[in-house]
């Protein structure tokens, strides 16, 4: 008797199947029709990645990284070890120098400024210049002093052109200039004209009846 179910044959009279152990069918029934099998899953076998072709034997390939020419067949460069077969790395972009803007020069501080101060009314005269002379002014002799000491002179002591102070590197000097009431230095004689005398921060300079005190800051 076949078996419905695998199709082997079985001795006449047996109940079930020798091979798959399934139900015989008994004589004057009908055999059952076993349900259809469904077929086996059909596997999927994924797409291969695209292999880049390799160059022809005997050729050259350039390295991407460092440029160097290499035997076709090497697959990483001699040179400097990079991948042949990557994807070649675009050139880093080199920014453009930047100039440098120059700082501006650094000035030494200048030498010590001097003055004269006015004792009576405490008025100062900066001593800008290497040359400097004191004394009244008198437009109508266009007669204009470095130093114009017309309003601290109200008795007119003092000669349009009395003194000059002169400045040689950080020392200073005093000169009258043959003014007709003279120049005194620190309550001492009354100086020669023409004849340069060295001051000091703090000495007193007279000019007719008009005290200066002569300071270096």
């Amino acid at each position: 008797m076949k078996c419905p179910v695998c199709g082997v044959d079985n001795l006449e009279g047996s109940a079930y199947c020798d091979d798959c152990g399934s139900k015989l069918p008994t004589a004057g029934v009908a055999p059952i029709a076993a349900p259809p099998v469904a077929p086996p899953p059909v596997a999927i076998t994924p797409t291969p990645s695209p292999v880049p072709a390799a160059p022809p034997m005997g050729g050259k390939i350039t390295c991407p990284a460092c440029s160097y020419e290499n035997p076709a067949e090497e697959s990483f460069c001699s040179d400097c070890g990079a991948s042949l077969t990557a994807p070649s790395q675009p050139s880093p972009v080199i920014p453009s120098p930047v100039p440098s803007v120059d700082s501006p020069p650094i000035t030494p501080s200048g030498r010590p400024v001097a003055k004269l101060i006015e004792k009576k009314t405490q008025r100062e005269f900066p001593l800008t210049a290497d040359v400097m002379i004191a004394g009244r002014q008198s437009p109508a002799d266009n007669i204009f002093p470095d130093l114009d000491l017309t309003e601290v002179d109200t008795d007119s002591y003092i000669s349009r052109r009395h003194l000059q102070i002169i400045r040689q590197g950080e020392q200073y000097l005093v000169e009258d200039l043959g003014s007709s009431n003279g120049t005194f230095l620190n309550e001492g004689p009354r100086l020669n004209p023409g004849i340069q005398q060295p001051l000091n921060n703090g000495d007193r300079i007279q000019l007719g009846q008009t005290e200066f005190v002569f300071l270096i800051s």
